[in-house]
């Protein structure tokens, strides 16, 4: 996948195709388990932020993406730190 991002993101590749290549693995990423989208889409970003104006729309959702994953991984911590937290309580 890291490849592929890396030829899709050439400058030598045109941002109408780079753009539809990287909206479709938008749409693949969701479909993995968390940690390997988190890889991926950090990876993306990497690759894109040479040419982040040209990807705007692209960047946006993978940002939201990797927000939402942040946010689940997050509420299992607190919530596991609430369950501790109750059953020494009790």
């Amino acid at each position: 996948m890291q490849t592929y991002l890396e030829c899709i993101t050439n400058e030598t590749v045109s941002l109408v195709i780079s753009r539809q290549l990287i909206s479709e693995i938008n749409q693949l990423v969701v479909q993995l388990p968390a940690e390997l989208s988190k890889e991926i889409c950090k990876f993306a970003l990497e690759k894109i932020r040479p040419r982040v104006v040209s990807f705007e729309e692209q960047v946006a959702v993978i940002r939201q993406h990797l927000a939402l994953l942040y946010e689940r991984e997050s509420n299992g911590i607190w919530q596991q730190m609430l369950w501790y937290s109750f059953i020494f309580i009790f």
